[in-house]
This record gives structure tokens, C-alpha cells and sequence, in this order.
């Protein structure tokens, strides 16, 4: 027979005591707001999980550190554009993942000539590309690299890997950042890919038939005689099959739920009771306490502002900055949003010395929405109206706290209805120079081309893709793309 102590006992009874109230509270709780007792206890359960910050860097660098894309190149002429959904996305990921790794710990660096890119970009590659620039001292967050080192790149905004490249055996990477281009050379080692395994990868494209085969600006232009500036590495197709299918997509603007505590919970977390809440005249949900004030719109805008602002604060350490925007955003897009549409890092500004930006937007199977310059908050908002958002989140932060963010709520559903839309590269030149009067191309100058998404209205509809050119200034073109007629 066990025999356990009265004071044990009493311990035991005490602990159950202390949990059934927890409980009874959270039930009365739950009624007193009409909803069912489950609903409590998700959210609940939910966040704490969510705000565990034991493992924030790992979910925040799989699900934010991805490459807008990856761009596998055989050599000769031929180009293939590997999808996030296709398991060699996340192959050739993560070994590009391991040489950051190794580059950002190691001295291993040589800076070379910038303008030897151009050559670069020909061979047998494997390019990653984001959309801009990330500060290395966030890469190293990401990838939980300690120290620093004012050898390697402050931003690393494409990686290209020439698996045979050195006549050593070695696999060899160049890192391009905003301005600067620089070497490094490894060893392959025991569990990396071998040069047979990345050649494997190349046989695999080329054998597939009904992927679309893109050129590079350079190799259509060897010799620079464009009349109009274009970087060297822009992806086009000026042959082989002449349309592709592009999903369709619904959207829509606003939270997924309604009810205003359920909200407070969501956006508020564990702090909802420190707010006062209320719905103004315009039907906004506002939230407000001394220093704080959300605001939700009708039309989908949570608008948040730190009254005091920043002027007192440093902004810390860019990791932990992100850190704090990486939970709140993932709070708001778990709990009150419905999208089929992902998020992607698109700027970094750390020009205040009180905080850094970090600006979003909505990706849809690898293309990114863009959010029309003409676009406007519905007329009932009147202190909005007129308001323009070109991206779906802003959010200045620094290792402290949040300071302000807007984030345009816009909820997108694939249709099933796949179509298929010209792709070639002279035909969308035309549209662009009909649609602005584009008289000389020596006046035309692009940074980018690339197919995306654009909502253009101020109310859900369904859109196909759209072309847009972007202008060195910041400034872009776009024009649909035409779509195929039936026969």
C-alpha cells in the first residue's frame, strides 16, 4: 500500500481547486459574451502557444525567409522558374540555407567587379531571389547565427550557387546585394548536394515538357543594344508555346469575424482588458487605452499608433524588432483573416533611428498583389477617404515595442477556373507603350518585369494576372495580360 502525506494531499486538492476555478471563469466568461465554451478555450490555448518565444526565429524564418523565387538555369539559353509548392523549392532552399550559414560564419570573402553579375547569370545556375534586399544582421537572426563581421554584405538580395564552377571540385557562391557582389568558395562536404545532384535537378527541367522555358535579358541582348535600360537578369519568353494558365482570384476585404470582444481578443491578446472599446459613427471598432489606439475600418484597414511615439527610444536590435512584429502580425493573420495568400518581406527602412519598417505583401502561388496607387477607402470613412496604400502591411517597431502599422485586411480565394494569358515579352512591351503613350524607348528605363496580382478597386471582384514594369524611380507600369479567346 502507498501512503501519501496530509500535506501532500492538501497540495494536490489545492491545485485541483485553483483549476476548476480557472475553468468556471472561463465558462461564465464565454457565456456572458454568447459563444460556446470551446471558443474560449482555443483562443486561449492558441496564443499562448503563439507567443511562446522559445522557437519564434524558426517560424518566423520558415515561414517569412523564403526567396521570392528560385531560377535554375541550364547553361544554354534556357531558364526555369521553380514554384514555392514544388518539393525541389524547399530542396534547393535549404541548401542555400546551409551556405549562408558558412558564409556568415566564416572570413571566407572576396569582393569582385559588380558588373561581372552580367556573365554570371548565363551559366549553370541556381539564383535565389527576394524582392529586395534583407540586412544581413536579420539573415543571421533568421538563421540564429551569432556576432557579426564588416566583411560580408550589409543586405544580401541574390544568391546564385555555380555547383561547377571551380576546377577544384568546390561549390562556389556569389552573394549580390544593392550595390556590391562578393565570391565565396567551399568544399563540398559530406551531406551537401553533389554537383551530380544539381545536374540531376537540371535533367529533370529540361525533360519537362509543359514548363515554361524563360530567356534572360542578356542573352537576347549580348551586346547591350537595347534603346532602353533593362538589367541583364530579367526573365522573359520570346519563344516556344505563347500562353500559359495563371489561376484566377477572388478577393475580398475585412476580418472574418464580427463580434467585438471576440476581436478584442485577437488583436488585444492578453491585454484586452486594459482597453476601453467601442463602434464609432462610421462603423470603426476602435480600441483605446492611454498609449494605445487600434483602429479597425469597415473596409478591412487595422490601423495601430503608440501615442507617445519613439522620439525617447532606440530601436534596438533588428531580431528582436522583428521578432515583436513576426507575433503580432501572425496573431492577426491566424485569428482574423481567411486567405489562401501569403505574406513576403519586401523592404526594410532603418533610417529612423527610433525604429525600423518593415513593409509586406501578399504573394499568391510565387507572384506578388500589388495594391493599385487609385485605390481608396470606402467614402463612409471619412478621415480615410482618399487614402492610398500601395503595400499590405507597414509596421514601424523597434526592440521594445510596436510603434505604428496599417494593415490593409484583404481576404483571396484561388478559383478553379485556370485560363491561360499571353507571356511573351514583345507583345507586353506593346501594351505597356500603347497604354503611355510610350513614343521612344530610349526614354523607358525598367528595374524589373514581373507577372502579379493588382486590386484595383475598392470592393472584391475576381482578377487575373497583370504585367508590371517597375521604374528605377519606384514608379511602375502595368497593363493586363491579354488573355487566350477561345477557339
Amino acid at each position: 500500500m502507498i501512503y501519501i502525506s496530509k500535506e501532500k494531499v492538501k497540495s494536490i486538492v489545492l491545485a485541483l481547486l485553483i483549476l476548476s476555478s480557472i475553468i468556471q471563469v472561463g465558462i461564465l466568461w464565454v457565456y456572458q459574451s454568447h459563444r460556446l465554451p470551446f471558443n474560449f478555450f482555443s483562443v486561449v490555448f492558441n496564443r499562448n502557444n503563439m507567443n511562446d518565444t522559445t522557437d519564434i526565429g524558426k517560424k518566423a524564418k520558415n515561414e517569412i525567409f523564403i526567396p521570392y523565387r528560385i531560377i535554375a538555369s541550364n547553361g544554354n539559353d534556357a531558364h526555369w522558374l521553380i514554384k514555392e509548392e514544388e518539393d525541389i523549392f524547399y530542396k534547393l532552399w535549404d541548401e542555400g540555407q546551409e551556405y549562408l550559414k558558412r558564409i556568415l560564419s566564416s572570413d571566407n570573402v572576396q569582393a569582385v567587379n559588380v558588373n561581372m553579375w552580367d556573365n554570371l547569370v548565363v551559366r549553370k545556375s541556381f539564383l535565389f531571389e527576394f524582392r529586395a534586399g534583407i540586412k544581413t544582421s536579420l539573415v543571421k537572426w533568421f538563421l540564429n547565427i551569432a556576432g557579426t563581421s564588416s566583411e560580408h554584405p550589409e543586405s544580401i538580395y541574390k544568391i546564385l550557387i555555380l555547383p561547377d564552377e571551380d576546377i577544384n571540385k568546390n561549390n562556389t557562391v556569389y552573394i549580390l546585394s544593392e550595390k556590391n557582389l562578393y565570391k565565396y568558395v567551399f568544399p563540398f562536404q559530406k551531406n551537401d548536394m553533389s554537383v551530380e545532384d544539381y545536374n540531376g535537378i537540371i535533367r529533370q527541367l529540361e525533360a519537362d515538357r509543359s514548363l515554361v522555358q524563360y530567356n534572360i535579358i542578356k542573352e537576347i541582348d549580348p551586346e547591350n543594344k537595347f534603346p532602353f535600360k533593362i538589367p541583364p537578369d530579367v526573365l522573359c519568353v520570346v519563344s516556344g508555346p505563347k500562353y500559359r494558365k495563371f489561376t484566377t482570384v477572388t478577393y475580398s476585404f475585412g476580418e472574418k469575424v464580427s463580434d467585438i470582444e471576440e476581436v478584442a481578443a485577437i488583436i488585444l491578446a492578453n491585454e484586452k482588458e486594459s482597453y476601453d472599446r467601442y463602434i464609432d459613427r462610421n462603423n470603426t471598432l476602435v480600441f483605446k487605452n492611454l498609449n494605445n489606439t487600434y483602429r479597425l475600418y469597415s473596409n478591412g484597414l487595422l490601423e495601430y499608433k503608440y501615442v507617445p511615439g519613439a522620439g525617447d527610444q532606440e530601436k534596438g536590435d533588428i531580431g528582436s524588432a522583428f521578432e515583436k512584429a513576426y507575433i503580432f502580425i501572425s496573431r492577426i493573420k491566424n485569428y482574423l483573416m481567411n486567405t489562401e495568400a501569403g505574406l513576403h518581406l519586401v523592404k526594410i527602412k532603418d533610417d529612423n533611428p527610433n525604429y525600423y519598417e518593415f513593409i509586406f505583401e501578399y504573394m499568391i502561388d510565387g507572384y506578388p498583389v500589388y495594391i493599385s496607387n487609385n485605390i481608396e477607402m470606402k467614402e463612409e470613412v471619412e478621415e480615410k477617404k482618399g487614402a492610398q496604400f500601395k503595400n499590405a502591411i507597414s509596421i514601424k517597431v523597434n526592440s521594445r515595442r510596436i510603434i505604428e502599422s496599417n494593415w490593409l485586411l484583404i481576404n483571396f480565394d484561388k478559383n478553379r477556373d485556370n485560363r491561360e494569358y499571353n507571356v511573351y515579352f514583345e507583345d507586353m512591351l506593346n501594351e505597356i507603350s500603347k497604354k503611355y503613350s510610350i513614343q521612344r524607348l530610349s526614354d523607358f528605363a525598367v528595374k524589373n518585369i514581373m507577372v502579379v496580382y493588382m486590386i484595383d478597386s475598392g470592393i472584391g471582384k475576381k482578377i487575373g494576372p497583370v504585367w508590371v514594369v517597375e521604374k528605377p524611380d519606384g514608379g511602375y507600369y502595368n497593363v493586363p495580360m491579354i488573355q487566350k479567346k477561345d477557339d
